[in-house]
């Protein structure tokens, strides 16, 4: 065999085509010169899960600080879908003090996400405002702690996105009794209102991956405001067309989650809408659609007649995600459905889908397979490039490495595979409970020319009782065999 010998600018080039950043990073270790010139594209964009690997992280970017200059987005995810107890929120503390060591080195910053169990302390955010100036996107968990009314989270300036989730993670934390709407400190609203004119992206209480929040916020200051005149309107409960009017008149928001607030699907300008289970009868979704959630909370299978004659008439959706219960037994309106049939009826109603996220609350006698859920994809024309499943375990269901590389094989589009095995109880059903993951799988398709589907780069991860295991690996995918003749 010829040996060649590529110029490092080359290679450099065919890097950035390789998926998976563990790949990338692996390839700039063959040899120093690749190394420094591959470190710009692969500390660009990080998000790390877990708290040993932000420790990581941050050690590595305390002894190298000229790796700070290349991050423009940084994704920190300490105790990522784990149930946190005094221990792990020790931890957390300590990796926030280590990143106030770094922060002053991220002068190219412009995206910081802290989804951590509780909000970052007033040090670090303050940090983040004076030393990046090229800020313009943040956003925190607030998890179970009162919110500090001076916190340095609300002094930012001309942010163009804005996130404030409530995801709950602390063991400890319970609702009260006497549960109310919070109301939430007047410098996030002038912040929002008077120094953001070109807000693109709001969210305001989410649950997060698991959709456990136990706080809900006032917003009410949101439409309130004097500067949009409408003070005017009284506040009342089923004055949701305020709240609809003030988002008309923003012209640079694209997209807004506001978790206690449902029905504002039908809003001009906004290219992702939220529909939420609570609303019977949702306003007509507009056309110009890309993006449409139904998984704020679980819909009732009964229901997806609904839920389809609003994807219907979206033309252009391209993502779509679906929260579907269906069981028998937990109201009249809940009853068994066939799932395979009614989510394959979902799907034939988005010919332009590229990305789908099913979530399915199903007991033992109502659930599916895998190898059953492979009629769903069988939609003439769909270009599914993102799959997305969580749902329980079934009696027949294959590896689920296996399962990914049958349907990456068959369904030649599909760039990356994500399955999720919860819990085989339904308590994750209740308003007090969180999606207990017992596995995630993320499978990345390695192809050929002809989009063969040659390989998985998986990262596999379980969650038994109160400690993680991962294990990243390849699995190598069997060609289709020929049918043998007559």
């Amino acid at each position: 065999m010829t040996k060649v010998n590529l110029p490092v600018e080359v290679l450099c080039e065919v890097v950035q085509y390789i998926p998976c950043s563990w790949d990338k990073t692996s390839v700039s270790k063959t040899c120093r010169a690749l190394h420094r010139a591959l470190q710009p594209g692969i500390y660009r964009t990080i998000e790390v899960k877990g708290t040993k690997r932000c420790y990581k992280l941050v050690r590595t970017l305390i002894k190298c600080p000229h790796l700070c200059h290349f991050i423009r987005e940084m994704t920190l995810r300490p105790n990522y879908q784990a149930m946190a107890g005094s221990k792990r929120l020790k931890e957390e503390t300590d990796l926030a003090m280590a990143l106030e060591l770094v922060i002053p080195n991220l002068h190219e910053l412009r995206r910081f996400m802290w989804d951590g169990v509780e909000m970052l302390g007033n040090n670090s955010w303050r940090a983040l405002r004076l030393s990046c100036p090229f800020l313009k996107n943040i956003g925190s968990n607030i998890g179970s702690r009162d919110i500090d009314p001076s916190s340095e989270l609300f002094e930012f300036s001309d942010l163009t996105a804005f996130s404030l989730t409530t995801e709950n993670r602390n063991a400890k934390y319970r609702r009260p009794f006497d549960f109310i709407a919070e109301s939430l400190p007047p410098a996030l609203w002038t912040m929002l209102l008077k120094r953001c004119p070109d807000l693109q992206s709001l969210t305001i209480g989410h649950g997060g991956s698991t959709r456990h929040s136990l706080r809900s916020l006032d917003v009410w200051p949101l439409v309130h405001s004097p500067a949009n005149l409408l003070h005017l309107f009284p506040i009342l409960p089923n004055s949701i067309e305020i709240l609809s009017d003030w988002i008309d008149i923003q012209p640079s928001l694209k997209h807004i989650h506001v978790d206690s607030l449902i029905d504002l699907d039908h809003n001009k300008g906004l290219k992702s809408a939220e529909v939420h289970p609570l609303t019977r009868r949702p306003r007509k979704i507009q056309e110009d659609r890309e993006e449409v959630s139904f998984s704020q909370a679980a819909f009732p299978g009964g229901w997806m007649p609904l839920v389809h004659m609003h994807l219907a008439r979206l033309p252009n959706l391209r993502k779509l995600s679906l929260w579907i219960d269906f069981s028998s037994e937990r109201s009249t309106e809940m009853r068994a459905c066939d799932a395979i049939s009614q989510l394959k009826f979902m799907v034939e109603a988005c010919p332009k889908l590229e990305d789908l996220c099913i979530r399915c609350s199903t007991k033992r006698k109502e659930t599916f397979t895998y190898k059953a859920f492979s009629e769903v994809l069988r939609v003439p024309g769909l270009e599914l490039k993102r799959l997305e499943l969580w749902k329980r375990k079934c009696k027949g269901d294959s590896l689920y490495a296996a399962a990914a590389a049958r349907w990456a094989r068959e369904f030649l589009s599909l760039d990356k595979i994500v399955l999720y095995r919860v819990q085989d109880k339904q308590e994750w059903l209740g308003e007090n409970h969180r999606i207990a993951i017992i596995l995630a799988g993320t499978y990345q398709v390695v192809r050929g020319i002809d989009r063969t589907a040659l390989r998985l780069s998986a990262v596999e991860r379980v969650w038994p009782d109160a400690w993680t295991w991962s294990s990243r690996f390849d699995h190598r995918i069997p060609p289709l065999k020929a049918k043998k003749g007559n």
